[in-house]
């Protein structure tokens, strides 16, 4: 059973500091952003044993754990029978430096503990992933899937986090890249031929309620969707891309769901 937590249950002492506590998992991911929970619970609606028949798995926003009494309850109350802790950072070592050496601290107490650090930019990629108990080439690896983001490279992560929860021999995962456009679930649908603009965020975020929500309308009304995720129109090289695609497949409509596109 998995629980994702954006605002997890909690006590308010009388100094007015919330005290955060989760049930007993035995992996936790720790992220500044929130479209890592929203990317892992779409990935466990999907594969709900990917980390292994039996095991649960929770994550939390480091927003949350921000006082280092309430870190400190954290780790006491909700990690001790947690085997992996995942934190990944969108930043340097620096904005939670007491939070990395108290888990650092933790995963010393046990040897069965296990902790990978992730950075969310590449800039403080070496930095971080060097404060993990981990192999170095698997923490680098994951640390590359998440940044690309999408439903293939969250799948090949955690199935390395059940290889390392399975004590088994561990291949760093090669990230998928995405294209720019990226074409999403095209069909040989009769009726005339629509495009379909999508964010890219939300492929890598893992949300595709919206997309699957409207290409499904669009082939009840008798329409053949062709969508495409893609990061910005007004990036050149992305305009001609998606003009090549839907001119080559003859597009008699465009539906556009990006904002700020005036292009």
């Amino acid at each position: 059973m998995h629980r994702l937590a954006a605002v997890p249950g909690s006590s308010s002492p009388s100094d007015g500091v919330l005290f955060i506590e989760q049930p007993a998992a035995t992996a936790v991911l720790l992220t500044s952003a929130d479209t890592d929970l929203t990317a892992l619970a779409a990935q466990l609606d999907r594969c709900p044993d990917v980390i292994g028949a039996g095991r649960s798995l929770r994550a939390l926003n480091l927003a949350a754990l921000q006082h280092p009494a309430v870190l400190d309850h954290y780790i006491r109350t909700s990690l001790q029978s947690t085997d992996l802790v995942v934190v990944r950072l969108l930043g340097g070592r620096g904005h939670w430096s007491y939070g990395l050496e108290q888990l650092r601290q933790w995963a010393e107490e046990q040897p069965a503990r296990q902790l990978m650090v992730l950075s969310g930019t590449a800039e403080e990629e070496a930095t971080l992933v060097e404060l993990s108990s981990v192999s170095t080439p698997v923490a680098l690896a994951c640390s590359r899937c998440l940044r690309e983001g999408g439903p293939a490279n969250w799948l090949a992560v955690l199935t390395s986090w059940k290889a390392l929860l399975d004590g088994a021999q561990i291949t760093p995962p090669v990230p998928e890249a995405l294209a720019d456009p990226e074409v999403y679930d095209w069909r040989d649908d009769p009726g005339p031929r629509v495009g379909v603009v999508l964010y890219r965020a939300l492929l890598q975020a893992g949300d595709l309620a919206l997309a699957d929500a409207l290409l499904s309308a669009l082939r009840t009304a008798g329409l053949a969707p062709r969508a495409l995720w893609l990061s910005s129109l007004r990036d050149g090289a992305v305009q001609q891309g998606v003009a090549d695609l839907l001119g080559r497949e003859r597009v008699d409509a465009v539906l556009c769901t990006t904002s700020f596109a005036s292009v």
